[in-house]
């Protein structure tokens, strides 16, 4: 009795187990058809954001990019931090630990086990726990997904790891289609632009055109008209020098 108790209590904990991932799993699937059905890079950044906080029950979760003229890393999406933090989030990729995922591309795990782990992000910025993963596009590294235990001691897991390199694959994808997806606009407005402009430059020829034909119709008729005035002049030419003829001979 007492092995078939202890087995029903493992079966139990299992069965909770499974569904907890199969949870996860829901959860990662509805963040995948987001990056597919979402237009808006901004949006799709806050909820990545907000479901690795979740998913890996962390007190805060920040989503940054690398600023190519500074080199440092700038805050795109943030959950749980204060307005002033996030206002002023900037890492140097040289001097900091999200700096090193940039560098090396490899994630970065630390903290939680001890109650005076601490840990610096940024001057004044301190963690208990950390998990950094890098975000890549075409093989190189953009930026950084990170959670982070700013009061709580609790340490992050190969699983929470886990999670959050899925989430940070979708991130990559997200910014790659709105990469794309801003080309492609940018490639149908110069499209549309060169169409319009050279429907006015057809419409200006055109006009040119039409006016270079009124002026050859007044041409004509005012040559048919010295035409027909010449052949007026002849024919009274004639009369008049025939009685100017007579005159003299009087």
């Amino acid at each position: 009795r007492q092995e078939r108790d202890r087995l029903t209590q493992t079966v139990l904990k299992v069965n909770q187990q499974l569904e907890s991932r199969v949870q996860e799993l829901r959860f990662l699937y509805g963040i995948g058809r987001s990056v597919t059905s979402l237009r808006n890079l901004e949006e799709i950044l806050n909820r990545i954001v907000e479901a690795a906080v979740y998913l890996t029950e962390a007190d805060e979760g920040s989503l940054m990019l690398i600023d190519p003229p500074s080199g440092e890393l700038y805050l795109r999406a943030a959950r749980g931090m204060g307005d002033k933090s996030a206002k002023s989030f900037r890492m140097k990729i040289s001097d900091s630990i999200a700096g090193q995922v940039v560098r090396t591309g490899k994630p970065v795990m630390i903290g939680g086990v001890n109650e005076d782990d601490s840990f610096k992000l940024m001057t004044g910025y301190f963690v208990k726990a950390l998990l950094n993963v890098p975000l890549k596009t075409t093989g190189r590294v953009i930026g950084v997904l990170a959670v982070n235990n700013k009061s709580t001691v609790q340490a992050f897991s190969d699983r929470h790891l886990n999670l959050l390199m899925a989430l940070a694959d979708y991130a990559s994808i997200a910014i790659q289609n709105a990469q794309l997806y801003a080309k492609l606009t940018s490639d149908v407005n110069r499209a549309e632009q060169s169409s319009r402009e050279f429907e006015k430059q057809v419409a200006d020829r055109t006009a040119e055109l039409e006016e270079a034909n009124q002026q050859l119709l007044r041409t004509e008729k005012l040559t048919a008209l010295g035409y027909m005035a010449a052949g007026v002049a002849k024919e009274i030419g004639a009369p008049i020098n025939t009685i100017l003829d007579n005159l003299r001979q009087v």
